[in-house]
């Protein structure tokens, strides 16, 4: 059976190869076409090439022969078609393909970022400094790097492998180019990223430099050798037309007769997000969104960004993903805890019962409207949601730790301690259930044993801020000001511009 467009982006040959073993003579052949039609053709040649055409006259043509003296391709020493395929020195791409961000020093202390070379283009090396051709391609870039800055191309070089000896990068950090040492997170990133380029998952080799046009995009890979002429010729040609970019991204010529698919970055944000690496998670999922902008792609960017703290886009992202998908629970969820954070109580307390009322058995948004029913003063309705989440999750830390607000609230201190104790060994470093215990155990006149919680706990927790405040709190209410202030001083080494040790400090420092 032939068959057109049988596969991806190739099709297989429109020949059928029919052995006769030990028979001499085809009587008749049959062909059944797709439209229903039938020929026979009789008394058919043997090892000839026929060419049939529907409703037309068949053509014959003899099996050119091989000259005697010509080799079989299978004995040519060096026929590509003997050797392991491995892809090619260098690489256009037809889409250009957001780079990850990093935040590195150099062996100087000094802080280099990738966004600090947009506006643009750059070049960016990622070597190993324990393997002789990386440090080859790293002496080019360092002898070109003058004649990259003339001509408007940044630079930078990162050790992706971390050296084991940091005197081995130290020996070839001398030069105009920045060399940086990789974070294993920042070295993961790199090598997904290189995985995502190319549809046969290649594994990362170094040296591998890649251009980057000026908004830090990847729009060329190169690897082992390059020279600095090439990456010049390549920047200034960097800016294309569609047509263009596909004549020099694909490997032959041709014709597209269809129009070209973007790229689906849906993968590359899951592998992203599946090894912890959220932030360059980020800049997939947008792309993922643009590219089809489905209601759980963006629901996802929302979340992300909402971890992130970019609010105003992350409550944008899960509207947009609510429009598509008015049911959508999670996005309802979520967007109600950004309006909670802005201080639209009204609004949030909507998006809460609209996830429950698309899934009224989740735990987590019926957490999130007790809590905001709590702060509107409806008591009685915010205790029965927080017992109803913890009736189908047990072990939720926040509506235990909520639950204990609420009977501390009605001056039951002995069940809110429990809660709150409840919430602590669910989770060790919820810092608020830490400090409502703490408040509790001050309010029955146990600051010793309040002291003792708060100071155990930020040694497990060393950068949760509240709890500092809080401990600092408890030793001036009972007149230790000396050990109040040395609280506080150690959370402004933590963090020298928390508003809240600041004012406190100046205040008590005055008395």
């Amino acid at each position: 059976m032939v068959k057109a467009g049988s596969g991806f982006l190739s099709q297989h040959s429109k020949e059928l190869l029919i052995g006769l073993g030990a028979s001499e003579r085809v009587t008749s052949l049959t062909v059944e076409w797709p439209s229903g039609g039938k020929q026979i053709l009789p008394e058919v040649p043997l090892n000839v090439r026929l060419r049939i055409v529907e409703g037309g006259t068949v053509k014959t043509e003899p099996f050119p022969t091989r000259p005697a003296s010509q080799p079989a391709p299978e004995s040519r020493q060096g026929n590509a078609a003997s050797r392991p395929s491995s892809p090619p020195d260098a690489t256009w791409l037809y889409e250009p393909f957001p780079a990850p961000d990093f935040t590195l020093k150099d062996l100087s202390g000094r802080v280099h970022t990738l966004s600090g070379s947009r506006g643009k283009p750059a070049v960016l090396l990622l070597f190993s400094a324990e393997a002789l051709a990386a440090r080859t391609a790293l002496a080019t870039l360092q002898r070109g790097s003058s004649t990259l800055a003339q001509a408007g191309i940044g630079s930078i070089a990162v050790a992706i492998d971390g050296p084991r000896d940091p005197s081995a990068l130290r020996a070839v950090s001398l030069g105009a180019v920045p060399v940086v040492a990789s974070t294993p997170e920042v070295s993961l990133s790199f090598a997904i990223l290189n995985r995502h380029l190319f549809m046969n998952r290649q594994d990362l080799r170094l040296p591998t430099w890649l251009l980057l046009d000026a908004g830090g995009n990847v729009v060329k890979a190169y690897r082992d050798r390059v020279d600095v002429a090439q990456v010049l010729r390549d920047a200034a040609s960097i800016e294309a037309t569609p047509i263009e970019r596909l004549r020099r991204a694909l490997p032959f010529a041709g014709t597209y007769y269809s129009p070209l698919p973007l790229r689906n970055y849906l993968p590359y944000g899951r592998e992203l997000l599946d090894q912890g690496l959220e932030a360059a998670a980020v800049a997939a999922f947008e792309r993922a969104a643009q590219a089809n902008p489905g209601a759980p792609t963006l629901y996802r960017l929302g979340t992300l960004l909402a971890k992130s703290g970019e609010t105003a886009r992350a409550r944008a992202a899960l509207e947009r993903a609510l429009a598509l998908q008015p049911d959508l629970a999670e996005a309802s969820n979520d967007l109600g805890a950004l309006l909670a954070q802005d201080g639209d109580l009204g609004g949030a307390i909507g998006r809460f019962r609209a996830a429950l009322a698309a899934t009224p058995d989740y735990p987590d948004a019926l957490n999130n409207l007790g809590y905001a029913l709590l702060l509107t003063g409806h008591d009685a309705e915010a205790r029965a949601l927080y017992e109803k989440a913890l009736a189908l999750q047990s072990d939720f830390p926040e509506a235990l730790n909520n639950l204990g607000l609420l009977l501390g609230r009605a001056g039951d201190m002995d069940r809110a301690e429990r809660y709150f104790r409840e919430a602590l060994s669910r989770r060790a470093n919820y810092g608020e259930a830490a400090n409502n215990l703490a408040l509790v155990l001050v309010s029955r006149g146990q600051a010793d044993a309040a002291v003792s919680l708060l100071d155990e706990f930020l040694k497990r927790t060393p950068a949760h801020e509240s709890a500092y405040v809080t401990l600092a709190k408890i030793h001036q209410s009972v007149g230790r000001q000396k050990e109040a202030v040395a609280v506080l001083e150690r959370l402004l080494k933590l963090n020298p511009k928390n508003a809240v040790a600041l004012e406190l400090l100046s205040q008590w420092k005055k008395n």
